[in-house]
């Protein structure tokens, strides 16, 4: 075959060579070479160029294989990268409350630890001064930190420490750092003492810090020279004392020296071991003592060579440091746990600034929930105040008429004597005007138990005797209704109980009066006992009726504000359904309960339970007697007293005037009317002047004043009085009855406080008790 034939063969094979390569690596990128080319020639160099491309293609194949193998390895490697970095989260977390918690301990050390601990900067500035400092060198740590530290130093020191810090930071040449020695320090009062100086290097950083450990030595020289002193009588010593020639030569070693001796192979007549042979013969050659430290054993001795030079020898003292150079080891290795803490709990800083934001987000909000409570707060206050406002002036207002309706329907009584329908038109005046009076107390007595303003005297009173007043005042009540009233005791109850008598007499008085009322035949029945432990007891005083009984689906509404069975009990009985309210009220301020047991038609029964208080060493009474109560005696105690005395009474209210005025002129008494409180303050004044001129004609024994007026009101009026030397009694008179009224009259300068609409015959002991109490009952002249 010609050549130029062949070059054209080679040629074509080539260029099919190449298509065939192609249309294979194509596959290649999914990782398929599993081929290999052919060509039929016998050209040399065509044979050569399919063995290239073979290489090649195996050459690609192990290279996209090894690809494959290092993908792998890399997902695999992935996984565990992934895992690493969980642990190494945890880690740094428990590192971090670990570094947290070293940090206080370490803290903790340096500010209660016994030696002084001092830091400064690469500038000789005071960084930190621990309390142990403060209390060794007398300055405040505020007075150090930020100021050179040499003004802990005397002269020459002071002049000389800026320099030796500068060359050492220079050539980096020691004389204490790292070495430790015995310096001399300068207190707050200029005195110079004593010190051992342990410095050590920090670098956080490219910060540079230097941490002083210092030691008071004051008393350890003075040991020293003591020692020194009494260094005749070394073999009395208990530490180490020996004598030492020149040349190293043990001449003398006291008992307490065996364990040193021990220590260095040696005994008295030989030669020290080096380096202390080489220590004394500086010490000799010197003519100046040193010191060093050595480890015996366990322990570690502080050695003081003092060289006796005019005798040849050196005294060596040992002492005892062990738990000095301890306790300074520790300190050392705490500051580099410091150092430590400083530089992880840097890694921390921007976590804690961006938890402190999230705080002071949290705070922000807080404040505006703060603010927002806040202003709820004050709305409900003055919603309180608004309400106890109004019911102060409703009742005020109410009670106020009262008093001259009631007053004049018992006078209209005692002059309609014989006449049956003006008396019966008279009691139904006076009856209903008693029931708004009822009405207005016990959404009083509700508003206070409210606002925690109704308050209990706890105090030692007769159970039995309570008990037995209530009986007395509602059998009349009863009666009219022919009902019977019963007390039943049963079992033995104490003689006296620590409670509120008056809140228990009232309780007492809702249920029996509601039993009353609800009903129409049969009996009303107080079943008295004793219930619980000797220190935790109560008294259960259940009242029975045969009333109408209440629906089981109204039970639970009965004990609720102006709640009753249903409308038409209202309609038929009357009441506001405050009663059991209040009562139930009580109950629980007393310290037990009110519960409730009904069936329509058979009656009900309320079961009240009170707080005893402790029965130990109490006597118990076994079916006490009940006490009634004479019609005589009831007649006597409303007997009126004969009133012989001026009084001045100041009101406002034409119509009150006219009827206080009559009552107490009927008892005997001489009065004298004031409008309002200035005139009032005129009156009283000019009686005090009268009293004083000796004329009892023209002087009041007491003021009877009505505290709510126009121009003065009757506070103000009393406190002039007062103030201007008045001493004579003032009665307040008022309609007010909110919890806090009687004190407050008292307080204005009252002697005493009545409501209105006023009790006639309470009213007149009163004046009376007061007229007499100052002896200024006189004989009255007319006019």
């Amino acid at each position: 075959m010609a050549a130029s034939e062949r070059t054209s063969e080679g040629e074509t094979q080539l260029r099919l060579l190449l298509d065939q390569m192609a249309d294979q690596l194509c596959p290649a990128v999914d990782g398929k070479f599993d081929f290999a080319v052919r060509i039929e020639a016998h050209d040399e160099s065509v044979e050569k160029l399919q063995m290239l491309v073979n290489f090649v293609l195996d050459s690609a194949r192990r290279a996209l294989s090894d690809v494959e193998t290092n993908a792998r390895v890399l997902d695999h490697q992935k996984d565990q990268l992934a895992e690493l970095n969980v642990q190494l989260e945890q880690r740094v977390a428990e590192r971090t409350a670990a570094l947290e918690k070293s940090e206080e301990y370490n803290r903790a050390i340096v500010e209660t630890a016994v030696d002084s601990i001092i830091t400064i900067d690469d500038r000789g500035i005071v960084k930190s001064f621990s309390p142990s400092a403060a209390q060794v060198f007398g300055y405040t740590p505020d007075e150090v930190i930020g100021r050179n530290v040499s003004m802990l130093m005397p002269s020459p020191y002071r002049g000389e420490h800026d320099e030796y810090l500068a060359r050492y930071l220079r050539t980096g040449e020691r004389q204490v750092i790292g070495i430790g020695r015995e310096v001399q320090g300068k207190r707050k009062d200029g005195s110079v003492f004593p010190l051992d100086l342990a410095l050590s290097e920090v670098c956080v950083g490219d910060q540079r810090s230097f941490v002083g450990i210092v030691r008071d030595i004051t008393e350890r020289k003075q040991a020293e020279e003591t020692v020194r002193m009494l260094a005749r009588f070394p073999a009395e010593n208990s530490d180490p004392i020996l004598r030492i020639a020149q040349e190293g030569k043990v001449l003398y070693a006291n008992d307490a020296s065996a364990a040193l001796l021990g220590e260095w192979q040696c005994q008295v007549g030989k030669v020290v071991p080096e380096p202390l042979g080489a220590l004394v013969w500086e010490a000799m050659e010197r003519g100046s003592g040193r010191t060093m430290g050595m480890t015996c054993g366990d322990s570690i001795l502080s050695l003081n060579i003092v060289p006796i030079v005019e005798s040849g020898y050196v005294n060596l003292y040992g002492r005892d440091i062990t738990l000095q150079k301890q306790a300074e080891k520790a300190l050392i290795e705490n500051a580099r746990q410091l150092q430590t803490l400083n530089r992880e709990l840097k890694k921390q800083k921007q976590e804690l600034e961006d938890y402190q934001h999230e705080l002071l987000d949290l705070y922000d909000t807080s404040v505006k929930h703060t603010v927002a409570l806040s202003d709820a707060k004050t709305a409900a206050e003055a919603a309180n105040q608004a309400k106890s406002e109004f019911l102060a002036n409703m009742s005020h207002e109410i009670r106020t008429p009262m008093t001259a309706i009631l007053g004049f329907a018992d006078l209209l009584g005692e002059t309609a004597k014989g006449n049956a329908a003006c008396l019966d038109y008279v009691s139904t005046i006076k009856r209903n005007g008693k029931h708004l009076i009822k009405i207005i107390n016990d959404i009083l007595d509700l508003s206070k138990i409210e606002a925690g303003q109704l308050g209990c005297e706890i105090i030692a009173c007769s159970p039995h005797q309570i008990i037995n007043d209530v009986a007395s005042t509602m059998r009349f009540r009863a009666q009219e209704k022919g009902l019977e009233l019963v007390v039943e005791y049963s079992g033995s109850i104490p003689a006296v109980i620590q409670t509120d008598p008056t809140r228990f007499k009232q309780a007492l008085i809702n249920l029996v009066g509601n039993a009353v009322k609800f009903t129409a035949q049969g009996s009303v029945k107080m079943r008295v006992g004793l219930v619980g432990l000797e220190n935790d007891g109560q008294l259960l005083v259940e009242v029975v009726d045969t009333g109408i009984g209440i629906q089981p689906d109204r039970l639970d509404r009965i004990f609720e504000a102006f709640g009753q069975a249903d409308a038409s009990t209202t309609r038929e009985y009357g009441g506001t359904g405050l009663g059991l309210t209040i009562t139930k009220r009580m109950a629980e301020l007393l310290g037990g309960s009110l519960k409730v047991q009904s069936e329509v038609g058979k009656g009900t029964v309320f079961s009240l339970r009170v707080a005893t208080g402790p029965l130990t060493g109490v006597k118990l009474i076994e079916q006490p007697a009940e006490e009634s109560t004479p019609a005589r005696r009831i007649e006597k105690a409303t007997d009126t007293p004969k009133l012989d005395c001026h009084i001045l009474l100041v009101e406002d209210g034409e119509d009150n005037q006219r009827l206080i005025r009559f009552i107490l002129e009927k008892a005997g008494a001489h009065v004298i009317v004031a409008e309002n409180g200035e005139v009032a303050f005129d009156k009283g004044m000019g009686s005090l002047h009268h009293r004083r001129a000796h004329d009892p004609k023209h002087h009041f024994d007491v003021i009877l004043m009505d505290m709510q007026m126009p121009v003065m009101d009757g506070y103000t009026a009393t406190r002039k009085l007062r103030d201007n030397g008045y001493t004579r009694p003032i009665i307040a008179l008022t309609a007010n009855a909110m919890a806090g009224d009687r004190d407050k009259c008292i307080e204005a300068g009252c002697d005493d406080f009545a409501t209105k609409p006023i009790d006639r015959a309470q009213l007149l002991h009163i004046i009376h008790k007061y007229a007499i109490s100052h002896n200024s009952l006189v004989s009255a002249s007319p006019g």
